[in-house]
């Protein structure tokens, strides 16, 4: 029985794109901060840069949170993260 190895060969070739996540507010008075750990981010979480978050694809299965946290001097703002609503 004869096998088709070189298809095999080259599976490990497929490309990795490394793709911008982007996320924004039209707010100019929040920081966008996220996480890619399922939690929930939080003042302390990284800033999500202009350019966006570079994810890997295809990756890993992650999940990209992000939340809007009101700049110094701004009153709260509610905020929606997973789809529910947020008030700290």
């Amino acid at each position: 029985m004869c096998k088709n190895t070189r298809a095999n060969a080259f599976a490990f070739l497929q490309p990795v794109v490394m793709v911008p996540t982007l996320a924004s507010c039209v707010s100019p008075n929040v920081t966008l901060r996220y996480t890619v750990d399922g939690s929930r981010p939080t003042a302390s979480s990284p800033e999500v840069p202009k350019a966006g978050v570079l994810l890997q694809w295809p990756g890993p299965n992650i999940v990209f949170n992000v939340k809007a946290f009101p700049k110094p001097g701004v009153t709260t703002l509610p905020s929606v993260t997973n789809g529910e609503s947020v008030s700290e």
